[in-house]
């Protein structure tokens, strides 16, 4: 299973949501298939900058990202665009895996304000 966190940082706008980080377990990417959904659903758990800046992980561009009228709610990544930019054959599974996407990313292909999915107020 597959946990969701959201990196904060701090802007002129106060602490903004900049960075959305999927954490993989061990052989748990199905790279034979062309793509993955993930739901939009919060809160997500809140990370800052400050501690999450020493995690190497695949970053997923706009365009990797998708969307399906049949699935609301979510966005999908084109794993098969992602294994051939970073050369992933179906053995590469024997860690934990990180894929990182920029927020803006994520509400440019949902064609919204994605910040309306998390709880602003919500304590640690």
């Amino acid at each position: 299973m597959a946990k969701f966190r959201v990196v904060y940082d701090y802007s002129d706008h106060g602490l903004v949501p900049t960075t959305f980080v999927i954490r993989f377990q061990t052989g748990k990417v199905k790279w034979d298939m062309f793509s993955l959904y993930i739901r939009i659903a919060s809160p997500f758990q809140r990370i800052l900058s400050e501690d999450f800046q020493d995690v190497a992980g695949i970053s997923v561009f706009l365009e990797d990202l998708m969307i399906n009228q049949e699935k609301p709610g979510t966005f999908g990544i084109n794993l098969a665009r992602i294994k051939h930019r970073y050369k992933i054959n179906d053995l590469t599974n024997d860690e934990p895996l990180f894929f990182i996407i920029q927020m803006a990313d994520i509400g440019d292909v949902l064609q919204m304000d994605v910040r309306n999915f998390y709880d602003w107020g919500r304590p640690e």
